[in-house]
């Protein structure tokens, strides 16, 4: 074989692998997701008790639990990320609670009630910072689960579209971990506190 053929071969080999490589390397990267401000909040909204509209209550003694979380998504990607079906999971020795969050900065008074926008989808541009601040509630069951301790963590969730290059495996699921129960906490957290 003539060098001229070997050097033919070898530019287009690199051409092949450039191409290939950018097209890797722009779908590598990671979502990254950093919780805060997680806060519950229990309440009575049952309208025949006698502290209905009352938030600072006991667990035992609320017919809902309320939560709020910030959220600081980050696309490490070149290309934008997309999250749909978007849910805050209460997962609990024996099953699982899930919840729409709703997004607290469209939070308005209308015709005397309080209402806000769902959380569909959110869309992540590349290599930018989003923020969210979600909320909603986990009703009385989520009360009781939180009042007898069986709470194991709290989770942010949604679903990625298809791959482009693994399209044949379907959506994936990105679950990060908001609050930890006690009994998925360290050792050390659940004797000094934390």
């Amino acid at each position: 074989m003539s060098s001229q053929a070997v050097a033919a071969l070898i530019g287009i080999g690199g051409v092949l692998a450039g191409l290939v490589g950018e097209r890797l390397l722009r779908v590598l990267g990671r979502l990254w997701c950093e919780p805060s401000g997680w806060e519950l909040r229990f309440v009575d909204y049952n309208p025949e008790s006698p502290r209905y509209g009352d938030t600072d209550l006991p667990p035992e003694e609320a017919s809902a639990v309320e939560y709020s979380v910030q959220l600081d998504l980050f696309n490490g990607k070149e290309i934008p990320v997309g999250l749909r079906n978007i849910e805050v999971v209460l997962a609990y020795e024996g099953g699982e609670l899930r919840d729409r969050p709703r997004d607290r900065t469209t939070f308005r008074v209308e015709h005397g009630a309080v209402a806000s926008n769902a959380v569909d989808v959110i869309n992540i541009p590349p290599r930018q910072f989003v923020h969210k601040e979600l909320a909603g509630s986990l009703g009385k069951e989520g009360a009781a689960v939180f009042a007898s301790g069986r709470v194991r963590r709290v989770e942010f969730a949604g679903k990625r579209p298809r791959r482009p290059i693994l399209g044949i495996l379907g959506s994936k699921t990105y679950r990060k971990v908001v609050d930890k129960g006690p009994s998925e906490r360290p050792w050390w957290r659940r004797v000094f506190g934390g």
